[in-house]
């Protein structure tokens, strides 16, 4: 609890803060955009029998949720790393991190669609 306190009150690595949370915020898009499907394409096919596992629901699970599972996992392990050895402003980074993929996450598809309408 004491060490939570001094993470809330040190001062945030501003550079440090936006280098994790671009590369958060491009690691989530790419696992969602490019590779899950890629995967999904190269293990099960694009025939009949890949389409009825792509429709389980594991599937729409992994698809959905891995990315912010995955990314937050990395986070996670960035700020306990940064937790123990006394580097607070680092781990302030990280959690502010976590928070914002949290937030924006469940409007991932509105951004996504923004984005793509944006060069079309």
């Amino acid at each position: 609890m004491l060490n939570l306190k001094k993470v809330l009150t040190t001062r945030i690595l501003y550079f440090h803060f936006i280098l994790r949370l671009t590369l958060s915020i491009l690691l989530c898009g790419l696992l969602l955009l490019f590779i899950i499907p890629l995967f999904y394409f190269l293990v099960f096919g694009s025939g009949e029998a890949g389409l009825k596992i792509y429709q389980l629901p594991i599937s729409n699970f992994l698809e959905n949720w891995f990315p912010l599972i995955f990314s937050m996992l990395l986070v996670l392990f960035g700020f306990v790393k940064n937790i123990r050895t006394d580097q607070f402003s680092k781990a302030k980074s990280y959690l502010i991190t976590g928070l914002i993929l949290l937030t924006v996450y469940p409007f991932r598809k509105l951004i996504v669609d923004f984005f793509i309408s944006l060069f079309q």
